[in-house]
């Protein structure tokens, strides 16, 4: 009977230290966040496809293992910066030249293919586009309801200009492996709170170094009921816990004008 006893304690003991480290990895999402085809509908689709400001500022600190100024400089204050919008442009047919909405699938313009004799679409492609992107993490400052899910003339996601792709790209690493994810939470006043618990990523810092460091992250990103961006924060697992030297945290707030 008391070997029975010390079994079951130590299998209570075991299934226990295991909570506890997976409890400490950091990845366990905070509650009330809701799905992205949710954040879509309810929350993107009131975006407004117009720019509404053509100036913003911008504030923030950064720690990064505690280097000293001369190689990363630990504030920014910029103000009445230029703001570049993404413009979903239409696309134009690489070999007819004709015109159509981007997201079209293909062009109105058929050909035959001199391989297989088959008739066959123009694809089209869009212009090169630069938007503003934030200070340090490039996410996207301005997101609307057009810009959110971009596509290809073929029917794919647009890695350059689709903007939950990119935002969540630059957060954490999705073809990493690790089963990973970004948490949606709406904000009361409108927009949405993006946040990622203990993602395992390069995290690429592009300001005032451009900066990639290998370590496990807390990433908050905040877009307003307009898609701006509000504010931006990560920090090391570490960070409330570590000396400076073995950490790396930053945040910037963002406002905006004309």
């Amino acid at each position: 009977m008391r070997n029975i006893f010390l079994k079951k304690l130590f299998i209570f003991v075991l299934l226990l230290s295991f909570t506890f480290i997976v409890g400490c990895d950091g990845k366990a999402p905070e509650e009330g966040y809701i799905s992205k085809d949710d954040v879509t509908k309810d929350i993107i689709s009131k975006f407004e496809n117009q720019s509404l400001y053509t100036k913003y500022s911008v504030q923030g600190s950064i720690n990064y293992f505690a280097m000293e100024e001369d190689k990363v400089y630990p504030t920014v204050n910029k103000v009445n910066q230029n703001i570049v919008d993404l413009i979903i442009s239409d696309w134009e047919c690489s070999v007819c030249g004709t015109i159509n909405e981007f997201q079209n699938a293909s062009c109105t313009h058929v050909e035959i293919n001199p391989t297989s004799g088959k008739e066959q679409p123009c694809m089209g492609s869009r212009p090169v586009t630069k938007f503003t992107c934030s200070y340090y993490l490039n996410l996207p400052l301005h997101i609307t309801k057009d810009s959110w899910n971009v596509l290809t003339s073929a029917g794919k996601v647009d890695t350059t200009y689709s903007m939950s792709y990119l935002l969540e790209g630059r957060i954490h690493a999705p073809n990493s492996g690790y089963p990973e994810n970004v948490y949606y939470y709406p904000r009361p006043e409108g927009g949405f709170i993006l946040k990622a618990f203990g993602v395992n990523k390069a995290l690429r810092i592009i300001n005032p170094s451009d900066i990639v460091c290998h370590a496990k992250w807390n990433i908050i990103v905040e877009y307003d009921a307009h898609g701006y961006l509000i504010s931006e924060t990560f920090e090391t697992l570490n960070a409330h816990d570590a000396p400076d030297t073995d950490t790396v945290y930053g945040a910037a707030q963002y406002t905006y004008g004309n």
